[in-house]
């Protein structure tokens, strides 16, 4: 589950914990496929979380298509150039 106070990842709790879950996240968006994931994904209700990489966000076209994935309801987060550790 994700904190709405700070967007960290939580476990879930109670009766949900014994349910099968699977956190689906996209990378590097919003690529040139990412408008057509999301689309996708909306048509079959299944939730996931894109994130951005900076670089993707050099046009005004590609800030249209981030602005539009966030429009469908999707989560959007940063991803970092080298992974590195952000606690």
């Amino acid at each position: 589950m994700v904190d709405s106070k700070d967007y960290s990842i939580q476990p879930i709790k109670g009766t949900e914990a014994d349910s099968k879950i699977v956190l689906l996240t996209i990378d590097d968006a919003p690529d040139q496929n990412a408008l057509e994931m999301a689309k996708i994904l909306k048509k079959m209700n299944a939730p996931a979380v894109f994130f951005v990489n900076v670089h993707f966000l050099s046009s005004d076209e590609s800030k249209k298509v981030l602005k539009n994935i966030h429009e469908m309801g999707f989560a959007i987060g940063n991803h970092t150039m080298t992974h590195k550790n952000l606690k």
